[in-house]
């Protein structure tokens, strides 16, 4: 027999202010039952006491689906609940989510899901998306409150999701830690949240203790596990596409072999259309624009300007660290742009203009090939197309730098791992 991951009736507990909605999990197999880590035994979701009224079905188990579902996938697991979830999420789910995931990713299994009970859940009625304070959450709220679709499309509330993109969380010391970075991350984006003028709601939840290593290959199923918690009250959820239009996507794709196609934001604009059901709609917002435009869009937005967070370091909490890929490859395109300095509040300027703008300046010069940086492409595009000077903003030696990084010595020396000892010799380390 298959091995089943059985995921309990839910049970509603309320402390400290917070309503959370639980189920327990197991795996069971040949009519035994295989030990999961203790701090995956449970699944939960949790809210502030005032909003689950409002935002909660307390017998839905929607939530817990979609937060086992890349688990199930990855460890070959037929999902059953045994308490309600909407009937057409579970035909989605089986018909169109998991083989759309199982082609798309080369490491993951076939699974069916089932339970004891489906039924049909009434319509929501407001339109939420999530504020992560990054470039293209950022521009879903500025373009959908500029030019909403249709007037009753018109965001109504913002959501902070604790499902994976604050950390992982593969103990339960690593749990805390998440949601320390989570509630710290929160707190630091309400001012912003505040000007734009919308609630701002903070979801908590352990859907990342069922996570791989790497988040992005199930974040866009974890964001559903906590769109479906929220199914009460939402009808409509504008989820924020990555930095890449659709040209860019297929032209990224094609150059990634098959077998190490992981990351689910790729497939989000065919994908998202089958998170939801008639009740609540799941939309992707911006995935036809690059984060170039994005970023330009934002340019003048004071509660981009106070509270951008665009970091990718695991170590950073409520700030960025103005030294990751993420961080640099931001304030180049603002540098770009002459509005850097108007993010000072967010980022350290005088840091990147000091030990990484000749250097990235130099890399628009001699980048590497468009597959392997697209977003480094984009930039060198703007730069050329406004006639801005790189090779005077760089010195010779990054220059230098830049250029051998694209030849075959460069690849030698890090074959050799030698590339440390040339970096001492020119100063680089």
């Amino acid at each position: 027999m298959k091995k089943i991951l059985s995921v309990g009736l839910p049970e509603v507990s309320v402390k400290d202010g917070l309503w959370r909605l639980s189920a327990p999990v197991r795996i069971e197999s040949d009519q035994k039952e295989s030990i999961l880590a203790e701090h995956q035994r449970e699944i939960w979701f949790a809210l502030e006491e005032q909003y689950a009224e409002e935002f909660v079905f307390p017998d839905c188990c929607d939530c817990f689906l979609f937060g086992l579902l890349y688990f199930a996938m990855k460890f070959d697991y037929d999902i059953h609940l045994k308490g309600n979830v909407s009937r057409l999420v579970v035909y989605n789910v089986n018909e169109h989510v998991v083989p759309i995931i199982a082609a798309f990713h080369a490491g993951l299994h076939t699974i069916r899901v089932s339970a004891d009970n489906m039924k049909d859940y009434p319509q929501g009625k407001y339109v939420g998306t999530g504020f992560s304070g990054g470039i293209d959450s950022f521009y879903t709220i500025v373009d959908n409150l500029r030019h909403p679709i249709y007037p009753e499309d018109k965001l109504t509330h913002l959501f902070c999701f604790n499902v994976g993109t604050h950390d992982l969380a593969r103990s339960f010391d690593e749990l805390e830690h998440a949601r320390k970075k989570f509630r710290m991350r929160f707190e630091s984006f309400v001012p912003a949240a505040r000007e734009i003028g919308l609630p701002f709601i903070p979801i908590d939840s352990n859907v990342h203790s069922f996570l791989p290593d790497n988040v992005s290959a199930a974040i866009s199923t974890s964001n559903a596990s906590a769109i479906h918690f929220l199914r009460k009250g939402i009808r409509l959820y504008l989820l924020s596409s990555d930095g890449r239009n659709y040209l860019e996507q297929f032209k990224y794709l094609k150059h990634i072999p098959w077998e190490d196609q992981v990351d689910l934001a790729h497939m989000e604009p065919l994908l998202d259309q089958w998170l939801g059901d008639r009740s609540l709609q799941v939309f992707p917002y911006g995935p036809n624009v690059t984060r170039l435009k994005k970023t330009e869009a934002l340019l003048d937005y004071k509660p981009a300007q106070h509270c951008l967070n665009v970091c990718n370091s695991v170590d950073v909490m409520e700030k960025n660290c103005s030294i990751c890929l993420k961080c640099r490859r931001t304030m180049l395109d603002m540098e770009l742009m002459g509005k850097l300095d108007d993010f000072r509040q967010v980022f350290d300027v005088d840091l990147y203009r000091r030990k990484f703008k000749s250097r990235d300046f130099a890399e628009l010069l001699y980048p590497p090939p468009e597959e392997e940086n697209l977003y480094l492409h984009r930039a060198r595009r703007y730069a050329l197309e406004h006639n801005i000077d790189i090779k005077g903003q760089c010195t010779a030696m990054d220059r230098f730098c830049a250029y051998m990084h694209q030849t075959w010595f460069y690849r030698l020396l890090k074959r050799l791992r030698l590339l440390d000892a040339a970096k001492l010799l020119l100063g680089r380390h």
